[in-house]
């Protein structure tokens, strides 16, 4: 299962060789025949082979050692009905490897290079989402929990339906109150459902469906901290079943993180028009996350750029020469835009990717930095 530490583990083995980096999609639904996919694998070896002649001496001899075992993973021919995509990271002169199956898609891509590339790890990670998704009316529940990796697991389902026994000589009225308090009691009990499973395992987002009454009523009886994630009250789906509901959870999720995400270019054009606390391009973005002055960092998803990182401070640059910050040796890098994503996922930045085309005006890059850029570490305790 993909989670910080195995990203850690793999950026550790930086600078103890080559190390190939190898992502490949595998997905069944867009690539039934292997035979396609060992072909797009078979292009990116030759990817590889070929950075490998134009590196240092001896690299083509690491690369290739990476490939074989590489290639040895992938001739195991895993169950392609829930892995969608691979990452797999070599480096045989130091006898590391590691892969990594993921249940979401990834880019084609394979990189060679002293340290691993986990940009695209991390932007998974980064953006996944978990969420319970409620079912309810006045009498009935179901609760979901799942997981943007696909997983779905029903918590609770519970029929309050109570016998209808009347007695004439209950006036109608004290009748009709009765039957509100057996709502309402319903739908507490659904709330501290609800709320015990989000304090057990936090959720991204509440996906609730029903009457607009019932859900109205509902929110009334869940904390801020919990109503708060509700991406607003949605129709039952059509069948009562658990896919249909997960289902129709996932595109209400996609519906709100799309508009997440227009919210976060909208802030950055908002703040381009005022000047303050924002930056936009490869080298002014680079510079502010050496800076540790962003607070969330967008790229587009195919953005790729050379550049370098200094051998001694590490800063990531976008320019040749001598590290501008320590005046240290600048290795070359391909693709210092993965490098980035990864020093600001590693530090706890926040990462957007974005469509292509999203920030093409601005560099393809951008971050938002924290409103207090600028000040002494006195006054930021005090703002």
């Amino acid at each position: 299962m993909l989670d910080d530490s195995v990203i850690r583990q793999i950026t550790s083995w930086g600078g103890a060789g080559v190390a190939t980096s190898l992502y490949l999609d595998v997905d069944g639904s867009r690539h039934p025949r292997w035979s396609e996919v060992e072909r797009r694998a078979d292009h990116l070896f030759r990817s590889a082979r070929q950075h490998a002649r134009q590196a240092a001496s001896g690299a083509e001899a690491e690369v290739e050692a990476d490939l074989a075992e590489i290639r040895t993973w992938l001739d195991r021919r895993f169950d392609r009905t829930a892995i969608r995509g691979v990452a797999l990271f070599s480096c045989a002169g130091q006898d590391l490897f590691e892969a990594v199956e993921l249940t979401v898609p990834v880019r084609d891509q394979v990189v060679v290079d002293p340290e691993p590339d986990v940009a695209q790890l991390c932007t998974v990670l980064a953006t996944s989402w978990s969420a319970v998704a409620v079912a309810v009316d006045k009498e009935r529940w179901r609760v979901l929990r799942l997981r943007s990796d696909g997983e779905i697991r029903e918590l609770d389902v519970l029929d309050d339906t109570k016998p209808r026994n009347v007695d004439i000589d209950i006036e109608l009225a004290g009748f009709g109150r009765h039957e509100e308090e057996l709502a309402r009691e319903h739908l507490r009990r659904v709330a501290r459902t609800i709320v015990a499973e989000v304090d057990r395992h936090p959720a991204t987002y509440l996906v609730p469906f029903g009457p607009q009454e019932s859900v109205a009523q509902l929110d009334h009886y869940l904390p801020r901290r919990v109503g708060a994630r509700s991406t607003g009250a949605r129709a039952l789906p059509p069948g009562d079943g658990t896919i249909e509901l997960a289902r129709a959870a996932a595109q209400a999720i996609e519906h709100a993180e799309e508009g997440r995400r227009a919210a976060v270019l909208a802030e950055v054009r908002g703040r381009l028009v005022t000047g303050t606390s924002v930056v936009t391009g490869l080298e002014a973005t680079l510079g502010a996350l050496g800076a540790e002055q962003v607070a969330t960092l967008l790229a587009e998803r195919t953005f790729e750029a050379s550049g370098g990182r200094c051998d001694g401070c590490r800063l990531l640059v976008a320019r040749e020469g001598p590290c501008p910050r320590c005046g240290g040796h600048v290795r070359p890098s391909d693709n210092v835009v993965d490098a980035a994503i990864a020093d600001a996922f590693l530090h706890g930045v926040a990462l957007e990717p974005v469509a292509d085309g999203a920030l093409g005006d601005v560099g393809r890059m951008a971050a938002l930095t924290h409103r207090w850029h600028g000040m002494t570490s006195v006054e930021r305790s005090d703002a």
